[in-house]
């Protein structure tokens, strides 16, 4: 779960501080409120696309960190299996990620202490967050992705299925 964010100098933040209860959390607001730039921000800080325009005006340097807590109840199995083959620990059940970018262009990411690639970023953070716009729900009206969404609940059951599936098929051959 997501238990704090903090931005700084990311588009048009200056510094930006929130804190997050369990439970479930809404952002509202209207049209021009900031709720885009806060979505952007966590996707950079996720591992999503890092652009000097990210930096607020007449700042070098644009930075998001997010605290992430696994309650000891919930099966993050693949996170902390992630985790455990990176050599990165957890401390007190909390990872903390921070992502900046430079006005050079160059950005760096972080799991807890160690340093890592954005794909890196990417590929662990997939397992604690996913971020749905408005139409998002639509793709379910399409039948070229039933099959994705299908082999993304299943994921830790099928996954042994299918490398046993294709080493047959690579025997077959």
């Amino acid at each position: 779960m997501l238990n704090s964010l903090h931005i700084e100098n990311y588009v048009l933040s200056k510094k930006l501080d929130l804190n997050f209860e369990s439970g479930f959390s809404v952002i509202t607001g209207q049209t021009g409120a900031g709720k885009s730039i806060l979505i952007g921000a966590v996707s950079f800080l996720l591992g999503g696309k890092a652009e000097v325009s990210q930096i607020r005006a007449g700042c070098h340097e644009a930075s998001v960190t997010g605290t992430f807590y696994f309650s000891p109840d919930t099966d993050m199995s693949e996170a902390a299996l992630w985790l455990n083959e990176h050599g990165i620990e957890l401390e007190e059940n909390r990872i903390i990620l921070r992502r900046f970018i430079k006005d050079t262009g160059k950005s760096s990411a972080w799991i807890g202490n160690v340093p890592v690639t954005r794909a890196d970023l990417a590929e662990f953070s997939s397992f604690l967050i996913d971020i749905h716009g408005q139409h998002d729900h639509q793709s379910l009206l399409y039948k070229s992705k039933h099959l994705e969404i299908l082999d993304r609940y299943g994921k830790s059951e099928l996954e042994p299925v299918k490398q046993e599936l294709s080493e047959a098929f690579k025997a077959y051959k």
